[in-house]
């Protein structure tokens, strides 16, 4: 983030409004930083895709309009400072987050600004790692493209993503049931729990939900990948 300024869309894209201060100590900073680890409140920018009355933020803000927007909550789990420089005789910060999906890192640091005191904005992010995917595994598309026979060697299994959820795997006449869109009797099935569902040959079919009813527990498929 660029320290001195502040932006109508919270990054370097938007209309900056230069604020004159001294620079500020890498000390200062960091305390600051520390301060918001944990689950705080923030403010959706103006300049966002959060729907408000029917519109999006951005189309209001677009049309010179600005409206009260409801704090929402996000989880901080580190807010870290890796250094503090100079470029174009503006101080820049360098600092790596984990947060909550959702989180608008520009907020981020257009709130360290405000509590600086000396205004901030965000000028550049990447993304190191959602979920099970991180940048060091990533494979650029140029890679792809000049060796198309490279693609099949590339690919990850599609049940990466979703290995916090416990597993079914179940009988051919189950996953038939399945596969077409309807509940099976299931005994470990836990009520509104979410579980992979496979066939006996390790292949993912279907993500289901657990649901009971008099009879007993079922899984009810939300996705069907395959009709198996």
């Amino acid at each position: 983030m660029v320290l001195g300024g502040v932006s109508d869309t919270q990054d370097s894209t938007g209309t900056i409004t230069p604020i004159f201060c001294e620079p500020v100590s890498a000390t200062l900073i960091s305390e600051a930083m520390k301060q918001m680890v944990g689950e705080i409140e923030q403010i959706p920018p103006m300049y966002s895709a959060v729907h408000h009355q029917g519109r999006r933020l951005y189309e209001l803000a677009r049309a010179g309009k600005h409206v009260q927007v409801k704090p929402r909550l996000a989880t901080i789990h580190y807010l870290e400072l890796q250094e503090v420089a100079f470029a174009n005789e503006k101080q820049v910060v360098r600092f790596t987050i984990g947060c909550s999906s959702g989180t608008y890192v520009r907020t981020i640091c257009h709130d360290l600004g405000q509590q600086i005191g000396c205004g901030a904005y965000l000028s550049s992010l990447i993304r190191l790692r959602s979920g099970p995917f991180r940048i060091n595994e990533a494979i650029s598309l140029d890679s792809l493209t000049s060796d198309p026979d490279d693609i099949k060697t590339r690919l990850i299994p599609p049940d990466i993503p979703l290995q916090g959820m416990p597993r079914a795997e179940l009988n051919s006449s189950q996953l038939w049931t399945i596969a077409n869109g309807g509940p099976v009797f299931w005994s470990e099935a836990e009520n509104n729990e979410l579980y992979r569902v496979y066939d006996q040959s390790g292949k993912l079919l279907a993500i289901a939900k657990g649901c009971s009813n008099a009879d007993g527990t079922m899984l009810q498929p939300e996705k069907v990948f395959t009709r198996g």
